[in-house]
């Protein structure tokens, strides 16, 4: 845990705490992946919620 939280690929929940058996959910994931491969939000762009068919 020392080793992922000094390279701040994981941080933790807000009460200070690491939940190692619970499941990890589709959200926590991404975020995860994000900070692995250094993905940050794209600027620029507009959001047309009607463009997305999902």
């Amino acid at each position: 845990m020392a080793t992922v939280t000094g390279q701040g690929f994981m941080k933790g929940y807000e009460d200070g705490t690491f939940r190692p058996n619970q499941i990890l959910t589709r959200a926590e994931a991404v975020v995860l992946f994000n900070r692995l491969t250094g993905r940050t939000p794209v600027k620029g762009l507009s959001l047309h919620l009607g463009d997305n068919p999902f």
